[in-house]
């Protein structure tokens, strides 16, 4: 989601502020030059206390440093949602959703069993980074000050959670206790260098693998400010044109100065987003094949491969059906 203008908070149900939108100037200054103060100790004490492997904690460097160059930009650090969801059962509530975009946070999943049903050892560690707690209470006192605002301030009268006076250490403290996860998790199988904690090079193949790829959100190291869905279409589509390259068939062209075999080699080599598949193939086969039967024994052809699929379609879809009784100019009975 891009970011919004205050002059046009009236009218939205979301904005997504930037870190210049919850800061003063001289603020924000202050807190990126203690962020990039405190970088390197936190990057120590997360590979400690999670017991990650030294590549991991140099992958983790980087991601910081662009984390915290962004943190002057007008990229949305949060999500402020309005939800007719106040207290739970009060019917004139209404209530500000702060949600956390960029974390700092990481979390940890390991595979404990050689056992393929047993459960993976999962650590979110939520908060483990102070940072998000700062950014999450900044987000806190925007939403109260949209809440102050007009037309706002005409109908959200009175703050009922967590309350006007809950501010500093306890808002923190409040924060840590009532946050829940926006479930979009990424980043387990990173796309990074390898000497960075990386698990899949730009191919999408796993290091140390021959032709085993990812193609999902835990390919993205860093977070996104958006649902992930159409995020990891877009790596879907990437991995399918990737998978295709990798077969596309190139046949050997002699060299030649006729202009017949430059003809042939221009029918011959493989071009760019041309198929070249044993499906398209078969199909170009086919039609030689036939193209010198009447007009009668084309349709018969034709008719053939029909029922054919139709048959198979419907076994398909309809598995407990029996072919055996099942006529291809009906509706197959369900």
């Amino acid at each position: 989601m891009a970011r919004k203008d205050r002059s046009q908070i009236g009218s939205l149900t979301a904005i997504d502020p930037a870190m210049s939108d919850l800061l003063s100037a001289s603020d924000l200054t202050a807190y990126i030059n203690s962020v990039s103060t405190g970088m390197a100790q936190q990057v120590t004490d997360m590979t400690s206390w999670q017991n990650l492997p030294s590549n991991v904690a140099s992958g983790l460097s980087a991601q910081y440093s662009i984390m915290r160059d962004r943190l002057s930009t007008d990229l949305g650090q949060l999500e402020i949602i309005m939800t007719m969801l106040g207290n739970a059962g009060a019917q004139n509530q209404l209530g500000i959703q702060v949600a956390l975009q960029h974390p700092w946070s990481r979390g940890s999943i390991f595979i404990n069993s050689t056992d393929p049903f047993s459960y993976p050892a999962i650590n979110p560690d939520y908060f483990g980074v102070g940072y998000d707690i700062n950014i999450m209470s900044y987000g806190s006192a925007f939403a109260r000050q949209l809440a102050a605002t007009a037309p706002l301030s005409s109908v959200m009268t009175t703050e009922v959670l967590p309350g006007a006076g809950i501010i500093g250490e306890a808002l923190d403290n409040y924060t840590k206790i009532n946050s829940g996860t926006e479930y979009h998790p990424l980043g387990t199988c990173s796309m990074l260098p390898q000497d960075k904690g990386g698990v899949v090079d730009t191919n999408l193949v796993v290091y140390g693998s021959a032709n085993l790829r990812v193609v999902d959100a835990s390919i993205m190291p860093l977070q996104v400010s958006a649902h992930l869905m159409a995020s990891t279409y877009g790596i879907a589509e990437k991995a399918a044109d990737i998978i295709k390259q990798k077969y596309w068939k190139v046949e050997a062209v002699t060299p030649s100065n006729s202009a017949s075999s430059q003809e042939t080699a221009s029918e011959t080599t493989a071009v760019v987003g041309q198929a070249t598949d044993s499906a398209v193939t078969d199909k170009n086969n086919l039609a030689a094949s036939t193209s010198g039967l009447s007009s009668g024994a084309k349709i018969g052809v034709g008719v053939g491969v029909g029922v054919g699929a139709a048959v198979l379609l419907a076994a398909l879809v309809c598995p407990p059906c029996h072919l055996s009784s099942f006529h291809p100019l009906l509706p197959t009975p369900l």
